[in-house]
């Protein structure tokens, strides 16, 4: 069967560079199935893509797709005549449907039901056929944040489609969309060669394309970028660090890249750094550029088109970076001439949620939960807690986070050491939103690890409160990035913390806004501490790569002590499989499993305990268990199961050769007592 390249251009209006990866990543996962589903055959898949076009390629397509005999049910016999042997109107109908007749037909026994079956036979299909049906629907599921309605089209797509190209080999696949037919042409650089260019064969519109100054491959754009900037790099005798986001977002803009440099009056390198690299990189998309560690005076820019006249582009941007610049000096400046402890006493007047009030009470409770977790850590850092965490949100109202919200603690800090304070004070200051998104850095300092904590704990637990909490793919207030930013932090800085109870202990911080929302209390850290052990599971199991049926599951996570958690499923992942172990769970399943719904005794009354196997395995686990708790305590799970194993065969032997449920009440409570003090037990380290 002859097979050939197939090949579709979505031709669109600029796409947002946050959102062409995703969208190309969609149409992938849509033509597989698509593809499978309709029986044609087909070799690798790539998805190539550009600011202004979403470029789909398969190659070894099959061009015919081939007929199927295919089994077919129909109705049950007994259905599909009627008294006289007549066929019925539902094995009529069964037959119409498929242009089968009745010789086609025989019957097949399911459950001893039988039923009425035929081999049907598909014809063969042109795949173009085929492809002109099911691409539009393709087109229509691409994944799109925000779709749009445009012009007086009832369909939405995030930008408007301008031309759509389609070929299998050199046959032209023809169907339409509200916005547009499939045709033959293709277009070129938005400046460039922004005309129509006229294909033939995928083959004519791959070779044809970089003449028309568009680099089709995100991967050969990308390549080309770095190749360039290392020139630059050796031409001024300058380092350029290629921060991984802001080179992908740059690829994302440009379909024919031309790396320059730049330069801005040396004047403005008495600024501090974030004020000069942050128009650089999350405003203007330039790359700072370092000499010997130092920031320069110059810069580098990704140009969307070739080097004509670059030498007026590279004064333009100089011109805009400069105005950026400047606007930066005045706003630092002016932030000066006041404290940040002045600028603190605005706060009041600063919302940091409508229902739960300002930025200053924010803070008090953050100060709350900090002063708590302090002493509950016993650490000795009370005095710096109090002088920190009023001065942690006071740059939300200076000039310079108002114009450059990406470094709010930055700035602050910044400014808290030009007012003198302490180093680790302003170090916690800057700390406090670490991590900012996932595989960012984590607070390095004990202060800064607490306060951050604190924070974060207040935002959650706060906006939970208030009813405003994650819903399926929908997280606003980034809840789950903190709790995880949380949990990461107290490992880091190996806290001994049962975060469940201090949860709870904190709860009644927000009383009067749980019980707004018909909360109980009990109610409300529930559902905060179930929110973290969910959170604490796929970090268990995506960040630290433990199995989830044969670790997590195993591992009760319900006190979120990370510390704790951690070394449990490090031994469990090690422990898996061996025999003292995998006889351990039996046997705490065979108790479970025995004691489930059975009232116990408060106490064991030694009196009770008559038969000789529960004497031997009472005996065996007393023997025990002060040994295997102090492994538990010190974290030696190696250990604690080598000390418990011992008792373990006596348990089953008073198992296997006793009527546990003893008929006496007094004497089976008791028993159940002993059986769930030995579960207790093991339930310390595995569920």
């Amino acid at each position: 069967m002859s097979a050939n390249k197939f090949l579709l251009e979505i031709g669109i209006e600029e796409i947002p560079a946050q959102y062409v990866k995703k969208m190309a990543e969609s149409i992938e996962t849509n033509v597989q199935k698509a593809l499978s589903e309709n029986n044609i055959e087909y070799g690798n898949v790539y998805v190539y893509y550009t600011p202004r076009r979403l470029v789909l390629l398969v190659e070894q397509m099959a061009e015919v797709i081939a007929g199927t005999m295919q089994e077919v049910k129909g109705p049950a016999k007994k259905s599909a005549f009627d008294e006289q042997n007549n066929p019925t109107r539902a094995l009529q109908g069964f037959l119409a449907g498929r242009k089968l007749t009745l010789e086609d037909t025989f019957i097949k026994d399911i459950n001893g039901v039988e039923y009425i079956f035929a081999n049907q036979k598909t014809e063969a299909k042109n795949t173009t056929d085929v492809l002109a049906g099911i691409l539009p629907n393709l087109i229509m599921s691409i994944y799109q944040p925000n779709p749009m309605r445009w012009n007086t089209f009832s369909s939405k797509f995030i930008r408007p489609i301008r031309w759509i190209l389609c070929f299998l080999g050199s046959v032209q696949v023809n169907f339409e969309l509200e916005f547009v037919k499939s045709g033959n042409t293709t277009r070129g650089h938005r400046t460039l060669a922004n005309h129509e260019i006229p294909v033939t064969s995928v083959e004519d519109y791959l070779a044809k394309l970089p003449a028309a100054y568009v680099i089709l491959n995100q991967d050969e754009r990308k390549r080309i970028i770095l190749a360039q900037i290392k020139q630059l790099e050796e031409q001024q005798n300058i380092a350029v660090p290629t921060d991984a986001d802001l080179l992908d977002e740059i690829v994302n803009l440009v379909e024919y890249p031309t790396a320059a440099a730049g330069s801005y009056d040396v004047a403005f390198l008495a600024l501090p750094e974030p004020i000069i690299i942050t128009p650089m990189k999350d405003h203007q998309r330039y790359f700072p550029a370092y000499k010997n560690g130092k920031l320069t005076d110059k810069f580098v820019f990704v140009r969307n088109g070739n080097d004509y006249c670059i030498e007026n582009v590279i004064k333009g941007n100089q011109r805009v970076l400069s105005a950026r610049l400047k606007d930066g000096e005045f706003f630092y400046n002016e932030d000066l001439k006041t404290s940040l402890a002045e600028k603190a006493k605005k706060l009041p007047d600063v919302v940091f949620q409508t229902k739960l009030g300002s930025y200053t009470e924010k803070m008090a409770r953050v100060a709350d939960i900090a002063l708590n977790l302090n002493n509950l850590l016993g650490l000795k850092l009370s005095d710096k807690i109090t002088t920190t965490v009023p001065l942690l949100k006071a740059d939300l109202v200076s000039a310079v986070v108002g114009e450059f919200s990406e470094i709010q603690g930055v700035m602050g800090a910044i400014y808290a050491r030009h007012d003198g304070y302490a180093e680790d004070v302003c170090l916690a200051v800057e700390e406090q939103y670490l991590p900012r998104f996932a595989g960012d850095k984590l607070p390095q300092s004990v202060l800064g690890a607490v306060i951050a904590i604190a924070d974060k704990l207040d935002s959650i637990m706060g906006l939970c409160a208030v009813n405003l909490k994650p819903t399926g793919s929908q997280d606003p207030f980034a809840l789950r990035r903190q709790a995880i930013g949380i949990l990461a932090t107290v490992k880091v800085h190996n806290f001994n913390l049962n975060l469940s109870a201090f949860i709870r202990s904190s709860a009644p911080l927000y009383a009067k806004f749980y019980t707004a929302e018909n909360m109980s209390e009990s109610d409300f850290a529930d559902y905060v501490v179930n929110f973290f052990a969910q959170r604490l599971s796929i970090m268990l199991n995506e960040d630290m790569g433990f199995a989830i049926s044969e670790v997590i599951n195993k591992i009760d996570l319900s006190s979120l002590n990370m510390s704790e958690i951690v070394k449990k499923a490090e031994a469990v992942a090690h422990l898996n499989g061996t025999p003292d172990f995998e006889k351990m769970m039996q046997v705490m399943q065979r108790i479970d499993k025995m004691i489930a719904g059975k009232p116990a005794a408060e106490n064991i009354v030694a009196d009770l305990v008559t038969n000789a196997d529960e004497q031997t395995m009472m005996s065996a686990f007393y023997g025990c268990r002060e040994y295997a708790e102090m492994a538990l305590k010190n974290a030696d799970y190696k250990t604690f199961i080598a000390n418990i194993s011992p008792c373990l065969e006596s348990i089953n032997a008073f198992f296997d050769h006793n009527l546990v449920m003893s008929e006496d009440l007094a004497e089976r409570a008791n028993r159940m007592a002993e059986l769930k003090l030995i579960s207790d037990l093991m339930h310390k380290f595995v569920q």
